[in-house]
């Protein structure tokens, strides 16, 4: 459900091999006041009811293979992520974007000044 004011907005996500990319999303968009999902889930057309679109996907260290070999014996590069630190910085950058949409609205209420 979207904030009074801001944009209807989506989140998109890929998250395939821990579903860390997953929970990240789901964080950032209930600060967001935004709907979330996987691409399965968002067809072109769904889309088209949305205002804004955030599109996320893991980032993979060597190609997404940072569980193979000897890595996959301490459970990789990024065991135990996210963790509370990355959900607190994940709610501090959507409360971010949440301002700066909220201050570009309202600079497009008042002809392109700032209130």
């Amino acid at each position: 459900m979207a904030h009074a004011g801001t944009p209807k907005a989506i989140l998109v996500y890929k998250s395939v091999h821990d579903r860390n990319t997953a929970q990240i999303a789901h964080v950032k968009a209930d600060v967001l006041g935004s709907d979330c999902a996987a691409p399965s889930e968002c067809p072109y057309e769904k889309l088209a009811g949305y205002e804004l679109l955030g599109i996320g996907s893991g980032v993979y260290y060597g190609g997404g293979f940072d569980t193979w070999g000897p890595l996959w014996l301490t459970g990789g590069l990024n065991k135990k992520h996210p963790d509370e630190r990355d959900f607190q910085r994940a709610r501090d950058f959507a409360a971010h974007i949440t301002g700066a949409i909220g201050r570009t609205l309202s600079e497009e209420a008042n002809g392109g000044r700032s209130p």
